[in-house]
């Protein structure tokens, strides 16, 4: 059981502190740099491969589509896993506090 970040766990087990403030802006920047990942990408995907490559018959530049394209996914995928990290930072930081204020609203405060 958590009262204000700390663990009241008893029985010779380390106390644990968690800043639902810090967690939160962690969640937020780790959030963010997904999303700037979600824009380079999306900016850079139009030069990755040369112009006219799109269905070529040209072996050379249906390849460069294809690494293109395989890249792009990559790397898209990456964002929304680098976004979802973030969130859930931002959701556990709420689950803390929400189970602080639970705690401090059952027992008083300290």
């Amino acid at each position: 059981m958590f009262f204000l970040g700390k663990c009241l766990c008893g029985g010779g087990v380390d106390p644990v502190e968690v800043n639902t403030v810090e967690l939160r802006k962690l969640g937020t920047r780790i959030g963010q740099l997904g999303d700037a990942v979600t824009r380079t990408v999306t900016d850079a995907v139009p030069r990755l491969a040369p112009a006219g490559s799109k269905g070529s018959p040209w072996a050379m530049l249906a390849q460069a589509d294809a690494t293109a394209t395989g890249w792009s996914e990559y790397l898209t995928g990456l964002a929304r896993r680098v976004d979802e990290a973030g969130q859930s930072l931002v959701d556990t930081a709420e689950l803390y506090r929400a189970s602080d204020q639970r705690a401090a609203d059952r027992h008083g405060p300290r």
